[in-house]
């Protein structure tokens, strides 16, 4: 269709293009007032000046994004604004999104920074054949127009794999047995990711939530039944994927997972012991303790009243109850001293080990979220009747 220029109605100009401000300098009451009113932010005025750009390519923006919109909640016959799909602003600026025109798929748009070769890395480990292979799906890759140092990523719009949550303990070990295998997968290939934390971990929830999501509803719960009805239990739904994302931090390790060596690189998960700016360290086995950590964190919870911890027990409140045989393994990945955690792939190894052990009817018992009133008796009773 010919080379793409900037229509003259984007705002575009003047912003990062790696980084837009998505606050404009306002606070929060100039802020609320502006979305109210139907203003939207430089960093969205970026996206809707390459709306005709991104619809040439087959991809089409909500509503918000339009170049002609109108807020649904304005009007003698609008809806409340604070249930309007469309009132809610980008989450994170340099990401938005849409839909494929071809199968009306949800789709991810993400602009990112030549620098970090995010999008060639992403891409090359997707390419990959493999039943292994974890890393989101890559739909597309071309440069944003106009702008020389970044380019945009295509990629299926996934759900954060953390919520719902989960039901048996078969869902948390199928959880951890994926991720753990696209670790391993990843670190033959001689690549670690790096920042392989919660916020990096997905789902593919077509199955799981035939009616749809948006990204928004990840972020304000109630949105949720504006677009799907109730989720599914995962184990109703048989096979679920999960895939890492973010490869901004990705590192190609040519001489191997043991002999790897990097500086620096602070990831989601600030509380890795050996990352140093200064001391080398191996990527590879602090993949290891992030993925680790995620689970350990999800599956317990420190509680803090006024900044004080409460102590309970072992020093922790469950937050699952029911996976206190998952805590040793866990434990393992997590260990302080790089040199005493497992591989993936070895780690991959014993969790199987652990699965066949525990069988198919420990593995069926409930897990669950408890409110504070909930007692331990009443949960055992529970998870075994059920």
């Amino acid at each position: 269709m010919g080379e793409y220029s900037m229509p003259p109605y984007s705002a575009a100009a003047d912003i990062d293009p790696i980084d837009p401000d998505e606050s404009d300098d306002e606070n929060e009451n100039e802020r609320e007032e502006r979305l109210y009113n139907g203003e939207r932010s430089k960093a969205e005025m970026r996206w809707v000046g390459i709306e005709p750009f991104l619809k040439s390519k087959g991809y089409l923006l909500p509503p918000r994004f339009q170049p002609d919109w109108q807020p649904s909640w304005q009007g003698p016959n609008g809806i409340p604004y604070e249930y309007a799909v469309d009132s809610f602003p980008l989450v994170h600026p340099n990401v938005i999104e849409g839909k494929r025109a071809s199968d009306d798929k949800g789709v991810v748009i993400k602009s990112t920074s030549i620098h970090t070769e995010e999008a060639k890395k992403a891409a090359l480990l997707a390419a990959i054949v493999d039943s292994c292979n974890h890393c989101v799906p890559v739909w597309d890759v071309f440069d944003f127009p106009g702008e020389s140092e970044c380019v945009i990523i295509v990629m299926p719009l996934l759900h954060n794999m953390w919520k719902p949550a989960f039901h048996c303990r078969a869902e948390v070990f199928e959880a951890l047995r994926q991720f753990l295998e696209g670790l391993a997968f990843m670190h033959r290939e001689k690549y670690a990711h790096r920042d392989a934390a919660m916020i990096n971990m997905t789902m593919d929830v077509s199955d799981l939530m035939p009616g749809g999501f948006s990204l928004a509803s990840q972020h304000f719960p109630f949105l949720l039944n504006l677009y799907s009805t109730d989720p599914r239990n995962r184990c109703e739904v048989g096979s679920l994927r999960y895939y890492f994302i973010d490869f901004e931090t990705t590192t190609y390790c040519p001489e191997g997972i043991e002999k790897a060596r990097v500086t620096g690189t602070y990831g989601s998960d600030h509380s890795m012991p050996e990352i140093s700016e200064v001391v080398p360290y191996n990527p590879f086995k602090l993949d290891i303790y992030t993925l680790g950590n995620a689970f350990l964190k999800e599956m317990k919870a420190s509680l803090a009243v006024l900044g004080c911890p409460i102590l309970c027990l072992t020093r922790y409140i469950q937050h699952y109850l029911g996976m206190e045989d998952l805590e040793p393994f866990l434990l393992k990945m997590t260990a302080p001293d790089p040199d005493e955690r497992p591989t993936a792939a070895a780690a991959l190894e014993e969790l199987d080990a652990l699965i066949a052990e525990l069988g198919p009817a420990s593995l069926r018992r409930r897990t669950y979220k408890p409110s504070f009133g909930l007692s331990w008796q009443f949960y055992r009773f529970w998870s075994w009747i059920w």
